[in-house]
Parts: structure tokens; sequence; C-alpha cells
């Protein structure tokens, strides 16, 4: 994940007094014309290194005031749209096994070095192969960065990259967060213009599922307040995991905002720690964004969207689903009151008797935020909801709940799985 995301020396945040506002490239002729040149340089490259790549690329950005949007530009096109194989006719690894034993046997020099190579190259040929001592030498360090070959470039649209540099430039803003609040579906306005909530049947329900989902898939701990009908206030703070250095907390917030992208009738702001060179009195700024904005989700899937880990809700309503019990499960959305604030629970539980249960995931908590929960259910009597804490990332804090607490907690590892 943080492989695709720009490096921070690439992000370009101005700041209007305590107001941050990340570089926004326009769709006008100029930018859309360069980002024309950078994928001409891209397609030429294939079947070439990313070492010889790197160098028309730093022959294009020459020294122009403007170097970091090019080479913003470049690390999104060899992140997103570009395939690079560590292309060898030999094992990388295994031949250095080889090449190192085989050199061991000598005391070093350079015809000794040379011999090594040509007495592994023999090795190695077999009938009519022939390997050249030359590709042995080649093929010690082919798994190299820079001698990978570019073997395969889906180029986008210029547009579409725009939009992704935009994107990417907001969520390098988000790495200083340290806390967020969002509004959603609380102004008239933004009710009236959100033609997808509509959508989803016309029920926002499904648009804050689709938030709380997307917020819990990057680990992050959010207090709800609000009602369905006036819209809610979501407070998102508290670190991603307590054993992570800060810094992850900004870059899951950072990977939150193309999810956000895809639902409607938001506000965020965020607050940063800006720790700017030249201006040691700025310690906090804010950064606003909003559904309406024109920042863009991703027009395609990333390859780490596609090959997402399954959730432990999800890969538990599958084995229900296969299973023949007496329980129905399903993941029918329904936003719980508890009292000024609500829990969105992930899977719902119908028994033939008509008995209902409800049950919510939390990968990701501190002692707290746990106790915060299981009170608001208690205080409300909600007996017919259990929360499913995975005990990976607090195992001290488990002795802490109450025992009362404890009794509507499912503690899982790895593997969700819920018994009668």
């Amino acid at each position: 994940g943080e492989r695709l995301m720009l490096p921070s020396e690439l992000i370009v945040v101005r700041y209007r007094e305590n107001k941050a506002v990340p570089l926004e490239l326009g769709a006008v002729p100029d930018n859309l014309e360069l980002i024309a040149q950078l994928i001409e340089v891209f397609e030429k490259a294939v079947g070439g290194t990313r070492g010889s790549l790197q160098e028309t690329l730093s022959l294009f950005e020459a020294d122009e005031t403007n170097y970091k949007q090019k080479r913003g530009l470049a690390h999104l096109l060899s992140s997103y749209y570009s395939n690079f194989e560590a292309v060898s006719p030999l094992e990388p690894e295994a031949l250095r096994y080889k090449v190192f034993a085989e050199a061991a046997k000598s005391p070093p020099n350079p015809s000794s070095r040379r011999q090594t190579l040509e007495t592994v190259a023999r090795q190695l040929s077999e009938g009519s192969h022939t390997v050249a001592p030359e590709e042995v030498h080649a093929g010690l360090y082919a798994d190299l960065e820079h001698r990978a070959i570019l073997t395969d470039f889906q180029p986008p649209e210029p547009p579409e990259l725009l939009e992704r540099f935009n994107l990417s430039q907001a969520q390098g803003t988000l790495y200083r967060a340290f806390s967020l609040s969002l509004e959603i579906g609380r102004s008239p306005p933004l009710q009236r213009a959100s033609k997808r909530f509509d959508a989803l049947g016309g029920s926002s329900a499904a648009v804050y599922q689709a938030l709380f989902k997307a917020l819990k898939k990057q680990g992050l701990m959010y207090l709800v307040q609000g009602e369905a009908e006036k819209g809610f206030i979501v407070t998102v703070d508290g670190p991603v995991s307590l054993f992570k250095p800060s810094t992850r907390y900004g870059l899951a917030m950072a990977k939150l905002l193309p999810d956000l992208l895809r639902l409607e009738g938001w506000e965020l702001e965020a607050t940063l720690k800006p720790k700017l060179e030249w201006n040691k009195e700025l310690t906090e700024a804010y950064y606003t964004v909003r559904w309406d904005g024109g920042l863009q989700a991703p027009r395609r899937k990333d390859k780490e969207e596609a090959g997402e880990e399954i959730a432990p809700e999800d890969a538990l309503l599958e084995r229900f689903r296969k299973q023949a019990t007496e329980w129905t499960v399903t993941r029918e959305v329904e936003l719980l009151p508890l009292g000024g604030t609500v829990i969105v629970p992930d899977l719902k539980f119908t028994h033939s008797n008509g008995q209902v249960m409800y049950l919510e995931v939390l990968r990701f908590w501190e002692v707290s935020y746990l106790e915060k929960r299981l009170e608001a259910l208690e205080r409300e009597g909600r007996r017919d909801v259990l929360l499913a804490v995975s005990d990976r990332t607090q195992l001290e804090g488990r002795g802490k709940l109450s025992e009362a607490h404890s009794s509507r907690v499912l503690w899982f590892k790895g593997r969700l799985d819920v018994k009668g």
C-alpha cells in the first residue's frame, strides 16, 4: 500500500494561515500535454530496464521548478500502470549461492573471478543450450530494482492520471493528520443533492454502512453522534494500532479517502501537524474536503484492492451460507440507535423461531473504546448485540474487561467462528 502512495517529499501543500491547501493540477492543455509526453516515455521504455527508464525521466525533469509534479506523475505511472519483473534466464538467489560456493574454492584475484563465472556457466549449460559467463554475471543481481524490466504498461488517459495526481496530493496532506471528523447527511442541501442515496434503495443507511466498513478496513476507531434522520458526526481518533508509530495513523486516513469519494453527502475536516521548517509557529492546521469538491475516486481497481484480504465477517457469512443451521445470516443494513450514538452491525442472525442477534466485528480497539461501546449497549439494554473482538492487537487488554462485559464479547484470532 505505502509503495503506491506518493512519498512525502513529492507532496506539495501550501498553508493559507492555518488552512492546508494541497497542490491541484487543472485539466488545462499544458498539463494534459505534459502527461501525454510522460506516457510516451513509458511506452517507449517497455522491454527496457527500470534503470534506463529512470535515466530518461531525469533528463525529462531537467532542472525545472515543477520537477515535483513531473516526478509525482511518473511515480504514479510506475506504481499503478506499470509491471516490472526481475527477468533473468537464471534464478538470481540460487545463482548467487552457486557462484559464491565456487568462488570460495580459490583465493580471490581477477583471473579466479573470471574462472568462477566460466565454471558456473559450464555447469548450467545443458546440451545445445549454453550459458555464457556474461549471462551469469548479469543474472547475479537481476532482482535488484534498477535491473527489473518494464514488461507491461497500461497507459491511462491523461485526465485519469490528472485525477489520480490530485487525489494523491490530498492523500499526502492527510499523512500528517492526527484526528478527523466527518459530517455525513447533516445539511439539507447534501441530502437533496445525493442521487446515490436513492440509488441505494432510498436508504442513507447503506451509505453509512459503507462509510463504517471503509473506516474499519483501515483499522480506524470511530465514535458516532447523531441519528439517521438528522445525519451524523463521526469522530475518528486513536491510533491504528497501539504498537505502530503515529504516522501509520495518517497513512490509514489517506487510504480512507478513495473509499469516501465513492460516497456522497459528506464533509471531512482533518487536524494536521504541519512540521514546517520555515514556520515553526504553525503547530496545528486544518484540511477540509467535501464529497463534491472536485476530487475523484480512482477509475480502475488498484493492484492492492484486487488482492485485498477477506474481512473476518465476510468469511463467516460465506461459511454460514454453506452450512445448514437454524440461523440465517444477512448483511442487512441497520443502524441501531444507542442513546445519541449508533452501532452499525456487520451481520444480522435470524433464528427460525424469530429471534434476532446482531454482530459487530472490531479488529482494532483500545480498552477505553471497547468499554464505551459495551457501556452504551448495557445502558440501552441491548442484549441482542454481540461484539466479535480480535485479540491479536491487545492481549493484555482482554483481562481488563469486567466479567459482565466479557460475556457479550467473542474473542477471535484470525478466523471468526460463532457457535449456536
